[in-house]
């Protein structure tokens, strides 16, 4: 069990003092404030393996039960000594932002402490928090259909709790009616204002969560105790969002896979409803379709920015030719994000020595794009999608493969011809949210086949679509 404690300390279940302090000091503060001016100096429950609580604790708490208070341990010390009930903390000789003194009470307890604050930061996608989350969108955010109904943002938290219990199981046993029953859940405004039950018009954008009294041995050979603040963002209803439910004339070109023909279909759907815009794709999913029925069920993930399912329908233009391989960027681009692929935390960024202009991509940088993209190098992101595409079949570029698999455009020609083939978009303030892509990026790089030159190596045996977004760093 000790064993077992010290990891949890350290990845953050059992809430440390140094990623609460860091959580909480994120606002900088202009003015000197005065300790003793603290609001609330209950701080209630805390835990510990030591005697008394630690000043790191302490802080922690005051950060949770007091707004706009950003105290870290630098600032302050204990004047005298700590007991289980009470402590006074004092501001440093050097301190720069706090001054004075305040006591606070509390009830300590010496045992195995569950913070409640692992669900702030699962949303957050933050520390452990982070690896309980079975995807990562909207970070920072509980999404949820009617911000206006207090009843369906609950439902919307205890959603997010059952799916953290799944992975947090190897670690703590609990259930998420089991915790929905232990807190108190405080509605709050945008700025911050507590709503009233009866008001029934002004949007939730805030949760203030504590654990109930009496209520802190709810979960087995655990103390429960701590404060969880959640921001919340309002879905959009997928059914009204999407205009276009006739997708058109779709074309599967040697498609066998299930996984392909569905990303297919959700290409074409949000080409066709361009005012549908999440930041990957994979955010959608498809749980049922028939290729010769023409029809597909397409639905929002876990936490995604849509709620509900809308049916679209399609006339399946089905091509299968050995001699053509359809190069799908959009499949392509989903692909080390994708649960049949890896993971993005596996790989860096493409290296470039400064930020590139859109218009111009210059010779050195498109050579390490067209290297990035195209390696079959197990440590670059898209090897995988590559070993599918050449199943069988042939590589694309002469510079992949070799013998009867290697690709049949030339690198020279394809370097030639690649401003003129693809549209080239790039962001230099993007930054991936976790496993959206390397943790090293610093900007990003869309492109995308642009109408008309879809089959620009058509006499070669390819055809081009999607588009993909990559990363760099400089």
């Amino acid at each position: 069990m000790k064993k077992l404690l010290t990891l949890l300390a350290s990845i953050g279940l059992v809430s440390t003092a140094s990623t609460a302090i860091i959580a909480c000091n994120n606002t900088t503060q202009d003015v000197i404030t005065d300790l003793n001016k603290i609001s609330n100096k209950d701080l209630k429950t805390l835990v510990g393996k030591d005697q008394t609580p630690s000043l790191e604790s302490i802080v922690q708490a005051i950060n949770w039960y007091n707004d706009n208070i950003s105290l870290t341990v630098d600032e302050v010390e204990f004047s005298g000594e700590p007991t289980t009930s009470k402590a006074t903390i004092k501001a440093k000789d050097d301190a720069k932002i706090f001054k004075g003194k305040v006591n606070v009470t509390y009830n300590y307890s010496v045992g195995n402490a569950f913070s409640i604050s692992i669900f702030e930061d699962a949303i957050n996608n933050v520390g452990f928090g982070a690896s309980l989350r079975p995807n990562s969108y909207n970070s920072g955010f509980l999404m949820s259909s009617n911000l206006q109904n207090r009843l369906v943002v609950k439902d919307s938290l205890k959603k997010f709790v059952v799916e953290l219990a799944k992975k947090a199981s190897s670690y703590v046993a609990f259930t998420a009616d089991q915790i929905m029953d232990m807190i108190d859940i405080n509605y709050r405004d945008g700025q911050n204002k507590s709503i009233i039950e009866t008001d029934k018009e002004t949007k939730i954008e805030k949760l203030y969560i504590t654990v109930k009294d009496g209520h802190q041995n709810d979960i087995k050979n655990y103390i429960s105790y701590g404060v969880a603040k959640i921001n919340l963002k309002e879905q959009i209803d997928l059914k009204t969002a999407a205009t276009q439910k006739d997708l058109g004339k779709i074309t599967f070109i040697n498609m066998d896979y299930e996984e392909d023909q569905k990303s297919k279909i959700i290409v074409e759907f949000m080409n066709k409803n361009s005012n549908i815009t999440v930041d990957n794709a994979s955010q959608f999913s498809i749980s049922n379709y028939n290729l010769k029925g023409g029809f597909a069920t397409i639905n929002n993930g876990f936490n995604g920015s849509y709620t509900n399912e809308v049916t679209v329908k399609f006339i399946a233009d089905i091509q299968n030719n050995e001699n053509i391989q359809n190069w799908d960027l959009s499949i392509m681009s989903n692909s080390p994000n994708s649960e049949e692929w890896t993971d993005w935390s596996f790989f860096d960024a493409m290296k470039l020595k400064k930020d590139p202009n859109s218009s111009a991509l210059n010779d050195d940088e498109l050579t390490t794009l067209i290297n990035y993209i195209m390696s079959l190098e197990d440590s670059e992101p898209y090897s995988m999608y590559w070993i599918q595409f050449n199943e069988g079949k042939k590589y694309f570029l002469d510079t992949q493969g070799s013998g009867e698999e290697q690709g049949k455009v030339k690198f020279s020609d394809f370097k030639n011809d690649f401003l003129s083939i693809f549209d080239v978009t790039v962001n230099t303030n993007d930054v991936p949210s976790e496993n959206e892509g390397p943790f090293d990026a610093t900007g990003s790089i869309t492109i995308e086949v642009k109408k008309g030159q879809e089959n620009k190596y058509l006499d070669k045996g390819y055809i081009l679509s999607g588009k993909l977004k990559t990363w760099y760093s400089v």
